[in-house]
């Protein structure tokens, strides 16, 4: 899992009363080979009970540890990691939480509605904590996340059952990074993860701003004032405001163009060493 985006699906919010000793070590091997399963689980631990999580193949393999030393010199160390089976209810929870991420990951890129009350990756951005909680509003209504959902809570506790010791299932499982467009055709990639409540063991969606962000024109948002020169956007019911209040926030100023007409745009444009962005009124 890629640790910048990573708490992927995390269950992170565990107290330290709850995070528990270890009896095994879980550790992930995605699409590997069993040599390199094995290969893996010998460089986790010394000894004990090594867990291979892979999604790809939506399975768990264990492994038992043991090393041995030569005690004359030089010392020779080496680990042997013997497959044991694996505990048929953990495997048969993890390939369900598998396929419930993949049939998600199936449905593609999530449109919002026309009346989203936040109609732009601009308004989204500007107020990303109530644009965060909007959209896990309204995928909290989709059956397939409710089955991710569910999946995922039937995972975590079974290894909590079995004292693994995972405190954050990004170490087992892979992102999983959605893209949402907006009402205006504009978008933006989420890192959709889990977190589990420490009081009621509640687990919850939890959306992570991933980046990727691109206007309505399909090209990626400018991020300073210098990437606006040229840009053109155009109102989608009542838009406007946002990508207004966006390039202020850039520290470029809007002024008025006038014209009439039934459509409303904002042209940025380049008047010597000063960029400005210009709205005016436009006939379709």
């Amino acid at each position: 899992m890629n640790k910048a985006i990573t708490h992927l699906l995390a269950l992170t919010a565990l107290a330290s009363s709850q995070v528990l000793m270890a009896d095994a070590t879980a550790i992930s091997c995605h699409g590997c080979s069993d040599s390199a399963k094995r290969q893996a689980a010998s460089k986790a631990a010394s000894e004990g009970i090594v867990h291979v999580f892979d999604q790809k193949r939506a399975s768990v393999s264990s492994y038992s540890l043991y090393t041995e030393i030569l005690d004359i010199r030089p010392w020779t160390r080496w680990t042997t990691a013997s497959l044991i089976p694996t505990d048929p209810t953990l495997k048969k929870s993890y390939r369900k939480f598998a396929r419930a991420q993949s049939e998600f990951e199936d449905m593609g890129t999530i449109y919002l509605p026309g009346d989203f009350e936040f109609g732009t990756v601009a308004g989204a951005i500007l107020d990303p904590r109530g644009s965060t909680t909007a959209i896990e509003d309204y995928l909290s209504d989709m059956n397939r996340l409710a089955a991710l959902n569910q999946a995922t809570m039937n995972l975590v506790s079974r290894i909590t059952q079995l004292n693994l010791g995972v405190i954050d299932l990004g170490d087992i499982v892979k992102d999983l990074v959605i893209k949402v467009e907006f009402p205006d055709g504009s978008e933006m990639s989420y890192v959709l993860e889990f977190s589990l409540n420490p009081g009621n063991n509640d687990l919850r969606i939890e959306l992570v701003p991933f980046g990727n962000a691109r206007g309505p024109d399909g090209r990626a948002l400018p991020t300073h004032g210098n990437s606006l020169r040229g840009r053109t956007f155009t109102d989608h019911n009542g838009s406007m405001i946002d990508w207004i209040n966006y390039v202020r926030s850039l520290g470029i100023p809007v002024v008025s163009g006038g014209g009439s007409g039934d459509e409303t745009t904002m042209e940025c444009t380049v008047k010597g060493d000063k960029i400005f962005c210009t709205v005016r009124r436009t006939t379709r």
